[in-house]
């Protein structure tokens, strides 16, 4: 029996060892295959144009990203085995990005680009094959001219001029502007070699403790004559100095005043705030260190001024017709908007504001009357309040 059992055993191994070797051939079998499998797939390309830094392409007639006018799509055929079509398609989204120099420029107009044989050469480097390129084997591409432009700097500190001791000095003192051909085609105006670089919003972020700045002022996003630019460098510093020294001051809860015409009919119309907390203002200033008192709510008055031209309308009295129709509700008028102006008392004057001037909203509104039909005294004087 003991033998009976070792033959049945070794019987069985070998049957196993059969059978994974069947496997393992029809596996090697399968990928063999599916390597040497061809099939044929179509998918788009994105064209980018490299070309001398003096230029900037722009591709016609394809769909272009606005951050890239140099790049453009095309679609393709394209044949090759299973595995290196697999390859491909571990990029998502299923598109090859694929660089076309072009060195010789035509300066005016556009000019033909081929790109088929750029895209052949890097699909034939992953192993596929190039069938054919739509819309067409080349593109149109117009090629733009960057023009250099020197440029002053001219910093301009707005309100805190007056405050500053001295000339402001910036580093560098000019700086290149970098301009397209086409920019420069499309104004009419005489372009002014300078540009003027508003700080005075710096300013107010300066410590106030300090009499001495140096702060780096960015470029990028500014405009040169209206014109779209690139600012070589793109950073310039700016230095100076305060002629004293501010301590910054907030101050709230100062009541609004209304200052209104002489022929205001206050027994008529009222004033309804769009928001009743802007009858009570607060501002952040800069006030001169050394002053023989500190500033306090009290001292500063919020203010706006109103004119009749905001009275309303007063309806035709027409007794006949107002008998015979039916009376029509009011529309809500819109409302207006006034900027509130601050006046600081004597030995004040030359506080800055910091922070930016504040809008009022508002309507003028008939007054209710009362049971008797006559409208109640009216409770404002002459400023409104």
């Amino acid at each position: 029996m003991h033998w009976l059992r070792r033959y049945i055993t070794d019987g069985m191994k070998t049957q196993i060892q059969l059978i994974l070797a069947t496997v393992g051939l029809t596996i090697l079998i399968w990928v063999y295959a599916d390597q040497q499998g061809y099939r044929t797939v179509d998918f788009s390309v994105a064209i980018r144009i490299a070309t001398l830094p003096e230029y900037v392409p722009q591709i016609l007639g394809s769909p272009t990203d606005s951050d890239s006018p140099g790049t453009g799509l095309v679609m393709v055929s394209a044949r090759g085995p299973n595995a290196a079509i697999r390859r491909l398609n571990l990029q998502r989204p299923l598109t090859r990005e694929v660089t076309v120099p072009v060195n010789e420029i035509q300066t005016i107009g556009s000019q033909q680009v081929d790109v088929y044989k750029a895209i052949e050469k890097d699909l034939f480097d992953r192993g596929l094959q190039l069938l054919s390129v739509k819309p067409s084997n080349s593109i149109m591409v117009a090629f733009d001219h960057w023009e250099k432009q020197v440029v002053e700097v001219q910093p301009d500190a707005g309100t805190f001029a007056e405050a500053i001791k001295g000339n402001l000095r910036v580093e560098p003192m000019t700086v290149t502007a970098k301009v397209l051909s086409s920019e420069l085609n499309s104004t009419t105006s005489t372009l002014e070699k300078r540009l003027i670089l508003p700080i005075e919003d710096l300013l107010r972020t300066q410590s106030a403790q300090q009499t001495e700045f140096n702060f780096p002022v960015p470029l990028q996003d500014k405009k040169w004559q209206g014109l779209k630019v690139v600012w070589e460098p793109n950073v310039v510093q700016v230095q100076g100095q305060l002629q004293q020294r501010y301590e910054d001051v907030e101050l709230k809860l100062i009541p609004l005043r209304v200052v209104l015409p002489r022929d205001w009919p206050c027994d008529k119309y009222q004033i309804a705030w769009a928001d009743e907390r802007d009858r009570l203002q607060k501002v952040s200033l800069k006030v001169p260190v050394g002053k023989p008192r500190a500033l306090t709510n009290t001292d500063v008055i919020a203010m706006i001024s109103l004119d009749a031209s905001l009275i309303p309308s007063e309806p035709a009295n027409d007794s006949a017709s107002a008998t015979t129709t039916q009376p029509v509700a009011e529309a809500e008028p819109s409302p207006f908007s006034r900027p509130v102006r601050f006046v600081f008392p004597e030995g004040f004057e030359d506080v800055k504001l910091v922070s930016p001037p504040s809008e009022v909203k508002f309507r003028i509104v008939k007054r209710p009357t009362s049971n008797s039909g006559l409208p109640p005294a009216a409770s404002e004087g002459r400023d409104g309040r």
